[in-house]
């Protein structure tokens, strides 16, 4: 009689691909809090991205963004590394970097706080947010919170160059002047509609880059940020 043995099974783990880690991982979403004093004097912006805009959107991240926000609005902290440093509530232990490592953690993402700003007035600072993604402090000499908001709101939607008139430089002019004038000479318009074209945006640039012109009676200071942005101001 023969007696047959069964094979021998040999398990093997399988060499898995290592992910990334999640501190390497591209967090190009997330969003813009804008937070303003009760005596209106000061105004902060904050930036915290997520990977995917589904993150920037759950209420674990949200708590976390505002929470930072309160923080940086409390301690007027613009180096994003001492802020990470400070506690997440005040006279809590632990500090903003653990909350944000534990949330990490838990959500499966790279969170990451970008950047921060303060502005502070004389009169009075505004704030208006866009979608949770465009950003805006306006700073005030004189008017109320409402108009503030109404400039607020239109450099959100304009994203304008300068606050006065006279603030454009000159390389800037030239530039516009240089894309009418080729845009008139592509179109066929003879020479001197051409040059015509070349000298206009000495009046259009400035009408299409500040927010203090005809349509409002204050000319404020402004900060604008939009998620994910290249770093302008």
């Amino acid at each position: 009689m023969v007696i047959s043995k069964p094979p021998l099974i040999t398990c093997v783990n399988p060499v898995r691909p290592r992910l990334p880690k999640k501190a390497g991982r591209t967090a190009a979403e997330g969003i813009v809090v804008a937070k303003v004093s009760a005596d209106g004097k000061t105004g902060i912006l904050l930036e915290v991205n997520s990977e995917t805009d589904f993150v920037a959107r759950d209420d674990n991240f949200l708590k976390f963004a505002n929470g930072v926000a309160d923080r940086v609005l409390a301690t007027k902290e613009t180096d994003v590394a001492k802020l990470l440093e400070t506690a997440m509530e005040e006279g809590g232990s632990d500090s903003i970097e653990t909350t944000r490592s534990a949330l990490v953690q838990k959500i499966g993402e790279n969170i990451q706080v970008r950047r921060t700003y303060v502005m502070e007035s004389e009169g009075l600072v505004s704030a208006y947010v866009h979608s949770g993604k465009i950003g805006v402090l306006v700073a005030l000499n004189g008017g109320n919170d409402d108009l503030g908001k109404d400039v607020a709101m239109h450099v959100a939607a304009s994203n304008p160059l300068v606050v006065n008139p006279d603030q454009v430089d000159q390389a800037t002019l030239d530039k516009e002047k240089e894309i009418f004038s080729a845009q008139a000479a592509e179109s066929g318009k003879p020479p001197e509609i051409v040059e015509k074209n070349g000298t206009g945006p000495d009046c259009q640039v400035p009408q299409r880059s500040e927010p203090g012109g005809p349509a409002f009676c204050k000319r404020p200071g402004y900060h604008r940020w939009q998620t994910g942005e290249r770093r302008r101001c």
